[in-house]
């Protein structure tokens, strides 16, 4: 390897020492179908994408005396792909961690989120806006020990519930540490509303005889100062919760107007199919009205056909107005399939040869 001057994004010795291992068995388990060994040292390589990732610069402009995209980008492709940028980094924590004097998965994880703005070019599919924070983009979400090393990361949209991504988080945490995750520290996003109301209720309550002397430190405060500005902490708290409350609602609702305009314009699209194939089938029940048409035309036409021919047009006749009104048949219940029928019931079966004794009493 050709001697260059070193980037602060380098590894050094002590650094490579520890992954090399890693690399090379990897190396070893993949070998090239030429049995070309490469022109670049892993070592080069995983600078270049240390220099990358520090720099943010794109792969094409790396500089020149460090391996170019091509080898670069094929190395780290390969290990974003198989897990094994996952695998060193599991195996960097483990030894962090135990070098602390701390078993290598934790019992403990702290759970957060933050959202973020997006560039311009970001489909709106994997974005959305976070009402509460007012920040539309994505929603990226961290679990992490006490030493702040990362255990399980999700990127969500912004417009996701920070709920939705703590589970996310577990979840990721529990295959990480294999279970040994049993306790997560998370902040008022992630707890539900009651929690979150009457938590500052409870604390301008315990805190009120202290804050008072603040008030008025030059006069004494009679008791029923404190409990009047108890009162009026815990009507302004109670305020915001209905504020927030009747926001909250609001959103409700207008995620269920949402809601509602789909399932609207779900049935419109469901009946113009129903339509469509109801045309369809009038084609159909047409080209057998014209077959029927035809066959008794033909025997008008032949008064003295022999009575085999006239029993076989007549059988096809029979044939093609029993298919005619089966047709038909499909076609009023495929127009009438939109309508609710909930009140009505299911729709009756046709009565046949059997039930002409019930027809006639």
């Amino acid at each position: 390897m050709t001697e260059r001057k070193p980037y602060p994004s380098d590894l050094t010795d002590a650094q490579w020492a520890l992954i090399e291992p890693v690399l090379t068995a990897w190396k070893a388990a993949h070998p090239s179908v030429s049995g070309h060994e490469g022109n670049y040292a892993l070592r080069e390589i995983v600078n270049a994408i240390r220099y990358q990732g520090r720099t943010g610069v794109q792969w094409d402009y790396l500089p020149h005396d460090l391996p170019p995209k091509g080898a670069t980008y094929y190395y780290f492709a390969k290990w974003r792909d198989d897990g094994t940028d996952k695998t060193i980094h599991d195996l960097l924590r483990w030894h962090l961690r135990e070098k602390k004097g701390r078993l290598a998965d934790p019992n403990l994880v702290v759970l957060d989120t933050q959202s973020v703005h997006v560039a311009a070019g970001v489909p709106a599919t994997t974005t959305g806006r976070d009402v509460a924070k007012k920040v539309p983009g994505r929603k990226r979400g961290l679990a992490v020990d006490v030493l702040g090393l990362v255990i399980a990361v999700v990127v969500l949209a912004a417009s996701a519930h920070e709920n939705t991504a703590g589970i996310a988080l577990l979840d990721q945490a529990a295959v990480v540490t294999e279970g040994s995750v049993t306790k997560a520290l998370v902040d008022q996003g992630f707890k539900n509303t009651v929690v979150a109301v009457a938590g500052p209720i409870v604390a301008g309550c315990v805190l009120v005889p202290f804050l008072t002397p603040l008030v008025r430190p030059d006069v004494p405060v009679p008791p029923w100062w404190q409990v009047l500005l108890g009162f009026a902490c815990i009507a302004a708290v109670l305020a915001w919760g209905m504020f927030v409350r009747a926001r909250r609602q609001s959103l409700r609702e207008r995620a269920r107007r949402v809601e509602s305009e789909r399932e609207l314009r779900l049935a419109q699209v469901r009946q113009s199919e129903r339509d469509r194939i109801a045309r369809e089938m009038h084609d159909v029940l047409a080209h057998r009205l014209s077959l029927l048409s035809l066959h008794a035309g033909a025997l008008e036409l032949r008064p003295d056909a022999a009575p085999e021919e006239v029993a076989r047009a007549a059988g096809v006749i029979r044939d093609s107005a029993h298919r005619a009104l089966e047709d038909l048949r499909e076609v009023i219940g495929m127009l009438r399939a939109g309508l609710d029928r909930s009140e009505e019931g299911p729709e009756q079966p046709q009565p046949t040869l059997a039930d002409l004794p019930d027809l006639v009493d």
